[in-house]
């Protein structure tokens, strides 16, 4: 059995997911995303670099590794790194707003 096809051990843990991060000529790096509000012509969504909370999250390294191969390199960007991501953080989800009133408290006057 590869590594990929592992499950992994302990109980409830998510699998190990992959980013890519481009290394820019300034030392600066960013994560790659593909944002779903901006479609080109041909109705793919565009490509963008920013944090880590936003990357593109791969199953395998294989895929990253994949995608990242076939990123050009250029006078701004000097390489492009298959990185592990941590875990996602769940979202808070806002607790419904209650339009209930608690119940009348008895007052003595």
């Amino acid at each position: 059995m590869s590594k990929e096809q592992k499950k992994p051990k302990g109980g409830g843990r998510s699998p190990q997911e992959y980013g890519i991060v481009a290394r820019f000529a300034d030392g600066s790096w960013s994560y790659y995303f593909r944002d779903d509000r901006y479609h080109d012509d041909q109705g793919r969504p565009h490509e963008r670099w920013g944090r880590e909370s936003q990357a593109t999250r791969f199953s395998s390294e294989t895929d990253a590794q994949r995608i990242a191969g076939g990123m050009r390199v250029s006078l701004a960007v000097k390489a492009y790194h298959v990185v592990p991501l941590p875990p996602p953080v769940p979202q808070k989800r806002n607790a419904p707003t209650s339009t209930q009133h608690p119940p009348p408290t008895q007052r003595s006057w």
